[in-house]
C-alpha cells in the first residue's frame, strides 16, 4: 500500500480528486530486469459502465501501480481481475461519511 501513495496523489492532482477526466494512460513497461512480462485482463468498474483492459506488468513494475496511475484501485494486491474507479470509491467514502444514519428501520 505505501508504494501506491505516490501514483494516487499524482492522480488526485491531475484529476482534481476525480472531478476532471485524467489522461487514463498506463505506465509504460520499461522493464530492464530481464524477467518476462505478463499480460492480464482486468475489468474496470466505473459508476456508469464496465471496461475491459489488457495490461502488461512485470515483477519490477507491479500491476497495482499501473492501475492506480490509471485511476483504478485493484481488488487484489497481486494479479487482480477487477479494479474499481477511484472516483467511485471517493464517492462512496463521502456518501458514508455524510449520510444520515438509519436508526428508525
Amino acid at each position: 500500500i505505501p508504494t501506491l501513495v505516490r501514483p494516487f496523489m499524482c492522480w488526485c492532482q491531475e484529476t482534481s480528486y476525480g472531478w476532471h477526466k485524467g489522461s487514463q494512460c498506463t505506465i509504460p513497461l520499461n522493464c530492464k530486469c530481464g524477467k518476462s512480462a505478463h499480460c492480464v485482463e482486468v475489468t474496470a468498474v466505473y459508476m456508469d459502465r464496465l471496461e475491459h483492459h489488457s495490461l502488461m506488468y512485470c515483477e519490477c513494475c507491479p500491476l497495482a501501480l499501473t492501475l492506480v496511475a490509471m485511476g483504478l484501485f485493484p481488488a487484489l494486491p497481486i494479479c487482480p481481475s477487477i479494479a474499481f474507479s477511484l472516483s467511485h470509491l471517493l464517492f462512496a467514502n463521502k456518501l458514508f461519511i455524510y449520510i444520515s444514519p438509519n436508526i428508525t428501520a
